[in-house]
């Protein structure tokens, strides 16, 4: 049995391809000259006529249509779908998610671990692999362990003569050491550093104000 066709990037050359006779019927050739796919394995697209996203899985080459054929699974079931014409098909330029108590990644920014890509977190797909829309603005699925937070620096504080209640702030790494005590610049409030480099998903200000400088008085 020959093996079907795993089209690439783009025929950059003419090459004698073969098809699967099962889904074509005998196996046949195309050569195939300056012909661009219109995706590749792992793009993000939608039928024209539908709303769910797809990943492309394969694509391979029709003799008997003379066309590009994409095969594709659902994101959110897994289920795939039959061979279809890849004119059928349009990138998917927007993911939405309704239930972000269920995916609490959504919206939140990724990286690889060298560090070579980053993307906003998007759907968890139905094979437990983050989509991320990447910065170049592509969509791309990673497992959870290829990826990591990218987080800003933040800090936590009890404030002087309250609860021991923790509120969380945005900062500059190093500016800070548990121990600390800062001063609000708009209402003089005094507070305490409690803990650093927090990660805290609740910090939404940065912090204005002042460090205090300590001495001992003898």
């Amino acid at each position: 049995m020959e093996p079907e066709l795993e089209v690439p990037n783009s025929f950059a050359r003419a090459v004698s391809y073969s098809v699967p006779s099962r889904r074509y019927g005998k196996t046949a050739s195309q050569s195939a000259t300056s012909y661009n796919p219109m995706f590749k394995v792992g793009d993000i697209v939608k039928l024209k006529t539908g709303t769910a996203p797809q990943r492309v899985i394969k694509v391979l080459w029709s003799d008997v249509y003379n066309r590009v054929e994409i095969k594709c699974e659902y994101l959110n079931s897994r289920r795939d779908l039959d061979f279809r014409p890849e004119t059928d098909y349009e990138l998917y330029t927007e993911l939405k998610q309704e239930n972000t108590e269920e995916h609490p990644m959504k919206g939140k920014l990724f990286q690889t671990l060298d560090g070579s890509v980053y993307g906003e977190g998007l759907v968890i797909d139905g094979d437990g692999k983050y989509v991320l829309k990447l910065n170049n603005g592509d969509y791309k699925a990673f497992a959870a362990d290829q990826l990591k937070r990218v987080m800003p620096f933040t800090f936590d504080v009890v404030f002087n003569g309250m609860s021991n209640k923790r509120y969380s702030y945005l900062g500059k790494a190093g500016s800070v050491e548990v121990g600390d005590i800062l001063i609000d610049a708009k209402d003089f409030t005094i507070m305490r550093v409690v803990a650093v480099n927090t990660e805290s998903d609740s910090a939404t200000k940065t912090f204005e104000g002042s460090k205090l400088k300590v001495e001992a008085l003898v």
